[in-house]
This record gives structure tokens, sequence and C-alpha cells, in this order.
């Protein structure tokens, strides 16, 4: 167990269930991020320059049920599940590479084209068949078990094209003690249920590398 799963982990779990009202929380996939990555350090991954959005709303589904099975909730029924980026810097502003969010309410339900998480332990000599692709919305793979098995898929996530209607903000000077919570996905799609995101460079005088820390957490409502 690592010190942030052991330390921060159920600090994060209580301040998100207070401040969401779910009757469960649990943490996914800590990531430490740099702009300045060296190459030999595998558990530090750099920063993320692509418009995305990691999680599917089926693949929330799917991790939640994984999780609740694990833990001996398997028959556990559950109304709402809201899986949520909570991301924070660990160095000093300003930043290099600074987090842009994309405002969801110049996002539609129709944007987005699915990504795919595959795992191997090498790489193939030949490329895999096309995955097929979903259906509707994208919250439902066509056969998403038989794809699991087949490509060794860990889940599905969001990218996106240019729009020039989308707005973006960012957090400038963002400190070590303050923490951004935006939403990877909600089962709840009455308002805004994903935040597309992405690094960017900023090329103000003396930007500091910037290294951060984001945890994912699963929110689960009865």
């Amino acid at each position: 167990m690592t010190t942030v799963e052991r330390d921060y982990f159920p600090q994060l779990e209580a301040y998100v269930k207070e401040r969401t009202g779910a009757d469960i929380v649990f943490c996914h996939m800590p990531r430490l991020r740099q702009s300045n990555k060296d190459p030999k350090r595998t558990d530090i991954q750099p920063v993320a320059g692509d418009v995305h959005v990691d999680t599917t709303v089926d693949t929330a589904r799917q991790h939640t049920d994984r999780w609740l099975n694990e833990h001996g909730m398997g028959d556990m029924k559950y109304s709402r599940v809201l899986f949520l980026s909570n991301w924070r810097v660990l160095s000093d502003p300003p930043h290099d590479y600074p987090l842009g969010l994309c405002d969801p309410d110049t996002l539609s339900d129709q944007d987005g084209v699915h990504s795919y998480l595959i795992a191997t332990p090498e790489l193939p000599s030949a490329p895999y068949p096309p995955i097929p692709p979903p259906e509707g919305r994208g919250e439902k793979l066509v056969d998403s078990r038989q794809l699991a098995k087949e490509h060794r898929l860990i889940g599905t996530g969001w990218a996106f094209h240019y729009k020039p209607t989308y707005r973006w903000v960012y957090y400038a000077d963002m400190t070590k003690d303050e923490l951004l919570s935006f939403k990877l996905a909600d089962t709840d799609q009455s308002a805004a249920w994903r935040v597309p995101h992405t690094a960017f460079f900023d090329d103000c005088s003396g930007a500091n590398p910037r290294h951060s820390l984001e945890v994912r957490t699963y929110c689960i409502f009865k």
C-alpha cells in the first residue's frame, strides 16, 4: 500500500462523501503526473495533452459492480453512480501545463468519440481487428464482455474533436492546498454529466514544471 492509498484515500473519501451526499465512496487509480517526467520513472505519467474524458458511464457502472462484488455487496441496488476526478497540484505556481476544463454546458450529448484502454503484456505482431462501434450514445458497448476477453479491454473513455462553440476555463496559479473535483461520468444525466479536459502549455514567465496528483472517486447512491 502506498502512502497516498494509506493516508490520502481515507481523507478524500470522507470529504467527497460529505460534499456529494453519496452513501458509499471509494477511491480508484491514483495518478502522479509531471510535465518534465523522467522517462525512467514508470510510476509517474506525463501530462495529458489530448481533450478527453477518462470514462464512459458504462465503464463506470462496470467498475462499480466489480467493486461491490469484491466487497461482498454484489446484491446491493443503487440508483446512481457518480465518478469524479479529484485533481491537485504538488508544485508551486505558476505552472507550465495547467489543466483546462471545457464548460459542459457548451457540450452536447452526441459530442465525442470513444477511446479504448487495452492492456496487453506485449505489442502484437499485427494490429488488432477494429473494435465494433458502440450503439446509441455509446453507453453500451457491443458485447462488451467478449471485447474484454478478446482485446483485453479495460474500459472506454471519450475523445473530442475541435468545436469553436466549446468554452474553456482554467484555474490559474492553483496551490497545493486546493482541490479541483469534476465529473467524469454520471448515471444521472438530467444535468451536465461529463467534463472534457486537457493540459495546455502556458508560456508565462517563470512557469514551473507541473507536478500533480489525480485520484478518481466512485460515489454510489442507494
